[in-house]
């Protein structure tokens, strides 16, 4: 019995073995259509690569191209700031509209309260409002 069953796995094993050798043409016909299908795909990565260096090299040139514009910071008076004492101490400041100066728990965009001991209102007013503008400018918002 044991005999009969090593036979039969034997011939089995044969016939597999000879079937896939008298199957290598297909084998490697579908080896052959893998490899150039990894070819076309590459080759797209390839010119979708390049595409993007040339773009990537053309932005570059504009950018290195493009007039430089010169930063002149605003003043106080430019940012239409009001209630400014001499010696820049005690001071509420408001940009903009000149609201109400009434303390209140929400937000106030350009509010600023100075108090003595700290820097001179030149030196803490950062031209917040003038940075952003030129921000929004040379992202093309405004």
């Amino acid at each position: 019995m044991a005999e009969e069953k090593f036979a039969e796995s034997l011939h089995l094993a044969q016939m597999g073995m000879f079937n896939l050798l008298e199957n290598d043409v297909e084998q490697i016909s579908q080896l052959a259509t893998f490899a150039e299908g990894l070819l076309d795909y590459h080759s797209q990565c390839t010119d979708i690569l390049k595409t993007l260096t040339e773009t990537l090299f053309e932005k570059k040139d504009e950018a290195a191209n493009r007039p430089k514009v010169e930063f002149v910071p605003k003043t106080l008076q430019d940012l239409n700031i009001e209630g400014v004492s001499a010696d820049g101490m005690n001071v509420c400041l408001e940009i903009g509209d000149g609201s109400s100066q009434v303390s209140s728990p929400q937000h106030k965009p350009y509010h600023l309260e100075l108090h003595p001991g700290q820097q001179s209102a030149n030196e803490f007013v950062t031209a917040t409002h003038s940075l952003f503008d030129i921000l929004l400018l040379r992202l093309g918002f405004a």
